[in-house]
């Protein structure tokens, strides 16, 4: 078995409940290394530490609905495997003269025409939480989780949290945190147990599951993350332990585990040469491998008139965007068949505007708006023709893996590319353009190192001049999804922990 622990918790590192951004699971590397394995057909269970009472809405998001997990709180209040029910507006108590306001954001709820309560719903469209108010402040906050039962209430004093109460199935407190003193109360049959804190009581949860649960064929492998790891290398006693340190957290290590564990997966060259460097870690304990997927999805690029270069903006200042698209406007000029697109994931609103208003400048230079005539029926504009100069504002990956499917190039000039692009670039057999070799591009491979402006220049006309260079870039990027696809993957672990982990 293959015991996950992922690192899903809020900016203040707490065990409290934490609402995770759909990008932020989209690239965890938790979530791509469970549904790896299970692909693979191995047996695969989640430790869930902290308060999560809509994660299998967010499971379910991940095609990772059907994922095995154990849940500290789910444990203790009796929710696992409890049956779903809908809960609806009309299920919970109010008022005989409560009035109803609907809003884009919530259902807000008044009482004689004072503010009562604001409901919130899930995108599924059941109750997610409802916060009451009194004089004008929050009292109250009652917490619904994502199979309709009441899991727990956030009470209030001047607005701020003193109290968190958990329930059970049949609405009986369990457990209640208080926040001023962080004292934790675990109401039990034959009485009333103290901690003192949060984090006492779910090592002993976790120490005990742990205790019961792990065989030593079995692998625990733990996301690094301080809120957690010191907690868990007290809590294992056998099986393997898998450290996996991801590029988008925080590089905050823990010496013990580092020492200890038989495995290190790390996702980019510079974490390896850190922990080699820095930490004295043995090579051979190290794997360098990434945790997404790559499966063969070649574009359609080669079979497009258009030469459409994917620019990822992520991480990049307006000024060295505006240095590319000088370069960029010199290239099209030179062929009409370029086309930029500008890509990041959720840009604000404020810089979507301010890169459109970029664009449509570089735009203007290329496709002149056409001067006001009288015939101006024998002016209009060709809808077929695709602008020269135009920004995506991804919001997936799946958005991402659509736009690759006519890209015929990619750039990311950032310090630290998009991981998530470099591999989705891969599959879909795209050359890409970077600032450093990796793992996944190699110069003149399946792509271009480029220090500067004049090398970025060279990468463009290496790849966009003729199919002879780009053709051999898609041999390359089949090697290198050969290498990547999810059963190799799981070999690779395997190798290194010697054995299978069932």
């Amino acid at each position: 078995m293959y015991y996950f622990v992922p690192s899903w918790y809020g900016e203040n590192l707490t065990w409290d409940e934490v609402s995770l951004a759909y990008e932020q699971l989209v690239f965890d590397d938790s979530v791509n290394q469970m549904r790896i394995f299970m692909e693979a057909g191995e047996s695969v269970r989640l430790l869930l530490l902290n308060y999560m009472p809509h994660l299998r809405n967010q499971l379910h998001d991940q095609a990772l609905g059907q994922v095995d997990f154990w849940s500290v709180f789910d444990d203790i209040q009796g929710f696992s495997g409890a049956a779903s029910q809908a809960l609806s507006l009309e299920d919970l108590l109010w008022p005989s003269r409560i009035q109803f306001m609907p809003t884009p954001f919530a259902m807000l709820a008044y009482l004689d025409g004072e503010r009562y309560a604001d409901i919130f719903y899930s995108s599924q469209g059941w109750i997610h939480d409802v916060a009451y108010y009194r004089n004008g402040q929050v009292i109250k906050r009652l917490v619904f989780d994502d199979r309709g039962y009441l899991s727990s209430a956030y009470l209030y004093s001047n607005n701020q949290i003193i109290k968190h109460v958990f329930f059970n199935l049949s609405g009986q407190h369990v457990l209640s945190h208080d926040y001023q003193s962080d004292q934790v109360s675990f109401y039990q049959a034959d009485g009333v147990k103290e901690y003192d804190s949060m984090t006492d009581f779910i090592s002993e949860r976790v120490s005990a599951y742990l205790a019961n649960h792990l065989v030593e064929k079995d692998s625990v492998i733990i996301a690094n993350n301080s809120q957690h790891d010191d907690l868990l290398i007290h809590a294992i006693s056998k099986g393997k332990v898998v450290y996996s340190i991801f590029s988008s957290r925080d590089f905050d290590l823990h010496a013990q585990l580092l020492k200890s564990a038989d495995l290190i997966v790390v996702d980019n060259d510079e974490n390896r040469d850190l922990l080699q460097i820095e930490w004295g870690i043995n090579p051979q304990r190290i794997l360098n491998l990434t945790p997404f997927d790559t499966r063969l999805h070649l574009g359609l690029s080669q079979r497009v008139k258009s030469l459409r270069v994917f620019f990822q903006i992520d991480g990049i200042d307006k000024e060295k965007i505006r240095d590319y698209l000088d370069l960029m406007l010199k290239k099209i000029k030179a062929d009409r068949r370029i086309h930029v697109i500008l890509a990041g994931f959720r840009l604000t609103y404020d810089r979507e505007l301010v890169l459109k208003g970029l664009l449509q400048s570089y735009e203007n230079l290329v496709n002149p708006k056409e001067e006001i005539v009288e015939d101006f029926q024998d002016k209009l504009p060709d809808k077929d023709i695709e602008p020269a100069f135009s920004l995506v504002n991804l919001q997936t990956d799946k958005d991402l893996i659509q736009e690759f499917r006519t890209v015929r190039l990619v750039v990311d000039m950032a310090q630290e590319p998009n991981l998530y692009t470099q591999i989705a670039a891969i599959s879909a057999g795209i050359p890409q353009i970077n600032q450093k070799t990796s793992s996944y591009v190699e110069h003149k491979k399946n792509g271009w190192i480029a220090k500067n402006i004049v090398q970025l220049s060279q990468g463009l006309d290496y790849y966009l001049t003729g199919l002879k260079n780009w053709n051999e870039a898609l041999v390359y990027a089949v090697e290198k999804i050969n290498r990547y696809h999810g059963k190799k993957i799981v070999d690779s672990w395997q190798a290194y922990l010697g054995g299978e982990g069932q």
